[in-house]
């Protein structure tokens, strides 16, 4: 009888000195990951595009526009001096304006729910006005860009930063699905714009799979290439 209640106060002191720290440690570990999620994100986005070279499938932002986006904090609201400072995700970085259209919206850093709702956000992982490469935009059919699909070949699109403003001119548009990666181009070396929103048929209501795009060319504004 001594020999099983030794083992048995054996195994209870297994359970108690490996086991209960060993599921706290893995509970402490998920809650690192989930608190740490919405500050990886970005970089993890930018590591995609820089050393993947593979262009974004929009799973988190334009695929998701409607979620409510009220649990996500704002970042700081500082004032961008160059084309070669890095903003924080949900910090507005200027003013997107289309007369003809009549769109006239505040843009943000970042096309996650939160920034969406106040206007529209520039992809994290595509380009800043300025920089010289593909800059990327979203916003709601519903809000923002419920105009788009009135811009025309030729219309002017102004974006007025802190930093200097702005010039594109419209060259085109297209339909496409939310994960066709030939409706954009963030690998190029030269300054174009694209805007983007989602595109319903027979006034459909809710999350389509469908995107609009809009295609504008560089005019005028300073850029880092002009300065280096």
């Amino acid at each position: 009888m001594r020999r099983n209640k030794g083992c048995s106060i054996k195994a209870n002191n297994i359970a108690k000195f490996l086991f209960i720290p060993l599921l706290f440690c893995i509970l402490g570990i998920a809650l690192g990951m989930v608190a740490a999620g919405p500050v990886v994100e970005p970089y993890f986005k930018l590591f995609q595009i820089t050393f993947l070279k593979e262009a974004p499938t929009f799973k988190n932002g334009t695929a998701n526009i409607y979620l409510d986006g009220s649990s996500q904090t704002p970042a700081s609201q500082s004032i961008l001096k160059s084309a070669a400072d890095i903003p924080l995700q949900g910090q507005q970085v200027g003013n997107l304006t289309i007369g003809d259209a009549k769109i006239d919206t505040p843009v943000f850093w970042g096309d996650d729910t939160h920034s969406l709702a106040k206007g529209a956000g520039i992809y994290i992982g595509s380009a800043l006005p300025g920089q010289g490469k593909t800059i990327l935009i979203g916003g709601h059919i519903d809000t923002v860009f419920a105009s788009l699909k009135q811009v025309k070949s030729g219309d002017k699109i102004k974006i007025q930063t802190n930093y200097g403003d702005y010039e594109y001119q419209v060259t085109g548009h297209k339909s496409a699905a939310d994960t066709d990666k030939t409706a954009y181009d963030l690998l190029k070396t030269n300054e174009n714009l694209v805007l983007y929103t989602c595109e319903r048929e027979n006034d459909f209501v809710g999350l389509t799979s469908q995107r609009y795009f809009v295609y504008a060319k560089y005019l005028s504004g300073g850029s880092l290439k002009n300065q280096g």
